[in-house]
């Protein structure tokens, strides 16, 4: 199995990813990739499947500092985007009309050869803000991950923006994707060899995962414009990983 890369100088810290669409004159135009190319640093924004989605990233950091590296993230967005007279938006349902062309990231392109027609225009049309959370260790990260999917409806509530819309559109694409316990790394590999993410992690779709950089993720929230509310978000999340980490 793939193995995570744990970092301890990165325990404790946190990171956001959040997907958005890209619009020239009011309309979403797969263009993307050429916003990710203007920013030119790939810790800060990447493409996303349909080439008509961005991803923008924070750089690990202290919870308490979070807000200032989103706003950071946003500053730099918005001036690539505009230098392109381009515009982006964080709604975390598309149109069932948005442009279905891929991205250049060969990743992407096998990912779509394999999906049906449905599945990749249910799949290009959700857009999510996710968290990442780094871990010391395996046994930390096993710990804290059985502790969050005890949570999972929860937080699948608390980021639910679209009213179930998002997850209904995810499920079309990935039904399976409710996080289930694992009493060690062995049953963790099992798993992985029987839905296909062993030699790959991040063919993991589960709403929480162990990532290969060595961080938890929790992928159960809308993509919103708002800061504040993903600040909220983040901070019930940290509340959650710091009790598994007391536990």
């Amino acid at each position: 199995m793939e193995q995570p890369v744990f970092n301890r100088d990165n325990a404790e810290k946190t990171g956001v990813e959040l997907e958005g669409y890209v619009y020239e004159n009011g309309v979403i135009v797969p263009r993307g990739p050429e916003i990710v190319e203007a920013i030119n640093d790939p810790e800060l924004a990447s493409c996303e499947l349909p080439a008509c989605q961005i991803e923008i990233k924070t750089l690990p950091c202290k919870v308490k500092n979070l807000k200032w590296y989103l706003y950071g993230g946003r500053a730099i967005l918005q001036d690539a985007a505009e230098r392109l007279g381009l515009s982006y938006s964080f709604d975390a349902i598309a149109p069932a009309d948005i442009p279905l062309e891929i991205s250049p990231d060969k990743r992407h392109q096998d990912i779509a050869k394999k999906l049906s027609h449905e599945k990749l225009l249910a799949g290009s049309r959700v857009a999510s803000t996710q968290f990442h959370f780094g871990m010391r260790d395996k046994e930390e990260a096993l710990k804290v991950y059985n502790f969050l999917i005890q949570h999972c409806y929860y937080l699948i509530s608390l980021g639910d923006i679209s009213k179930g819309r998002r997850l209904n559109l995810y499920g079309r694409v990935y039904p399976d994707f409710m996080p289930r316990a694992y009493h060690d790394w062995y049953e963790l590999y099992r798993d992985a060899c029987d839905r296909n993410f062993a030699n790959d992690i991040r063919n993991w779709w589960d709403m929480i995962r162990i990532t290969r950089f060595g961080t938890i993720e929790l992928r159960m929230f809308d993509s919103t414009p708002d800061i504040e509310r993903i600040l909220h978000w983040n901070r019930v999340c940290f509340h959650f990983v710091k009790e598994a980490l007391n536990s």
